[in-house]
């Protein structure tokens, strides 16, 4: 019994941050459009809509290189996916001057574990 109402507290919780951040990007939408003029742009509903979208995001947990990898074993875009990450972070970092931690560059394992997100975008009109 108690497990169900932590998830009760947790879905309710979750739907009232969602109410809240809906009611939030009405407020800078409604702000947005007060602050273009008319004449400036024809299609006023267009300019406000190209920044109203929504992002929902929660923590999925930790969770190593080699699960992800198993989870998504006919994928082979997951194939050597630390490999392909470290690659990816260390050229990235290069190309932005952004400085290596102690000059060194990243290698992940497969033991390595990292935080997983699920996310979803979606344009509110």
């Amino acid at each position: 019994m108690h497990n169900e109402i932590l998830h009760y507290d947790y879905w309710l919780l979750t739907l009232l941050s969602i109410c809240d951040e809906i009611n939030d990007l009405d407020a800078y939408t409604n702000n947005l459009k007060a602050t273009i003029e008319p004449d400036a742009t024809e299609n006023l509903e267009g300019v406000v809509n190209a920044v109203a979208c929504v992002q929902l995001g929660t923590r999925q947990g930790d969770i190593s290189f080699a699960a992800i990898e198993q989870s998504h074993a006919t994928d082979r875009a997951f194939f050597g996916f630390q490999i392909k990450l470290n690659q990816f972070l260390n050229d990235s970092l290069l190309n932005n001057a952004i400085a290596l931690l102690n000059k060194t560059r990243m290698r992940f394992q497969a033991c390595d574990q990292i935080m997983e997100f699920q996310n979803l975008w979606m344009n509110y009109e």
